[in-house]
């Protein structure tokens, strides 16, 4: 900020001058935008499993569903549902229960890999997968890599104790 400072004939007698370091400041506001993102990502991100959650899900589909009647194309959507994941979680506890549903999603994040395609935990040990194929065989092919990705894992207990999984499909 710079102030001038006059004569009284009018004439210029001095320029006084302030200058102020914003460096604090703009670290600051460099900080809030960067947990702004944060806080963004979290919002749209499984806490549990670091896939797409719900609300992306919904947001994701909503769009992708206007999109398919704009552009004539079909969108194709699979469910999963990890069989008896209740009486794991019972029986194995639920930190062991967690670790599975993180190392599922990640499997089934391998299956679904394509730019467009979004793998959501629905809730639960439910997950949404949504693909950008029209092709009936495309789709079942898919379901079946995620369903037998699961079924040749073991997933470890203790060290003395791995079990394996299974897992319900529907497509449409």
């Amino acid at each position: 900020v710079v102030h001038v400072v006059r004569k009284p004939n009018g004439e210029v007698d001095s320029l006084v001058g302030f200058m102020f370091d914003i460096s604090a400041r703009k670290r600051q506001e460099d900080r809030m935008k960067a947990m702004q993102r944060k806080l963004e990502e979290y919002s749209y991100k499984d806490g549990l499993t670091g896939v797409a959650n719900r609300r992306l899900f919904d947001e994701y589909y909503s769009r992708e569903w206007l999109n398919s009647i704009r552009v004539q194309k079909p969108l194709s959507l699979i469910i999963a549902d990890i069989d008896y994941f209740k009486q794991y979680n019972d029986g194995h506890g639920h930190i062991n229960g967690d670790q599975c549903l993180r190392e599922i999603a990640q499997l089934w994040s391998t299956c679904c890999s394509r730019p467009r395609d979004l793998v959501s935990r629905f809730g639960g040990e439910e997950f949404l997968m949504i693909l950008q194929t029209s092709y009936l065989d495309q789709i079942i092919e898919i379901a079946e890599r995620c369903r037998k990705q699961i079924e040749q894992e073991y997933f470890v207990i203790n060290d003395n104790l791995s079990i394996q999984i299974t897992a319900s499909f529907g497509i449409s």
